[in-house]
């Protein structure tokens, strides 16, 4: 299963760090330290964004008070001039990404897509009850299979504890030409999983679940 970030356009950064002193001088020679938030133990940090070579800390800033830095989240910085005089202390200071899920793809669904299925889930257990039984008219086969398809590989579905009554699959009719179908159909999948629910049978053909061209399931 692999996560990815879809192509998304962002503001163009400061191409380098640059430190000045009090009087809005480059701060020449000075030094740039880097801690976890409000501590004294070291955090890295890198001299290019795929973070494929580390800087040394502290920082050593060249003539015109620039280096260049990439970091992960949120540091403690310290800046120190040429002499060791501290130019500033800052306890915390960073970036916190916040990404909507629709720029998140795993599998080919989007974290969107997946949290989406995650709240029909949620919201279908809320009307139809919380308990160990559900109601006669209730059949969940419909909603559960549409979220077994729409699973990338790699997936586990928390059922959230719930219970579901399900029902004969009235699909599949190619698979299963003998009218004889499960409740539940995986086809074609690797390595899923549905944990932490329980079925109710009303009616099936077969099985319970069935599956097809399917391992690791």
């Amino acid at each position: 299963m692999g996560i990815r970030m879809t192509n998304i356009a962002t503001p163009m950064p400061q191409p380098r760090a640059k430190f000045t002193n009090k009087l809005g001088l480059p701060l020449s020679g000075g030094k740039v330290y880097t801690y976890e938030p409000g501590t004294d133990i070291p955090k890295k940090t890198w001299r290019d964004v795929d973070k494929s070579v580390e800087n040394t800390n502290p920082i050593q800033l060249d003539a015109a008070g620039e280096a260049d830095i990439y970091g992960v989240g949120f540091y403690r910085v310290l800046v120190k001039d040429f002499f060791g005089l501290t130019i500033y202390d800052v306890e915390k200071t960073g970036i916190a990404v916040e990404l909507d899920a629709s720029f998140v793809i795993d599998g080919d669904k989007t974290q969107k897509q997946i949290n989406d299925n995650q709240e029909k889930l949620n919201t279908i257990t809320n009307k139809t009850g919380t308990t160990e039984t559900l109601a006669e008219s209730v059949d969940a086969a419909p909603f559960l299979q549409a979220l077994i398809s729409a699973m990338p590989d790699g997936m586990t579905l928390d059922l959230l504890g719930k219970t579901f009554r399900v029902k004969k699959n009235t699909g599949f009719a190619s698979d299963y030409p003998n009218g004889d179908q499960p409740c539940l159909v995986v086809k074609d999948k690797k390595n899923i999983k549905l944990t932490n629910g329980k079925l109710i049978v009303k009616e099936h053909a077969q099985t319970a679940i069935d599956c097809i061209d399917s391992n690791g399931v």
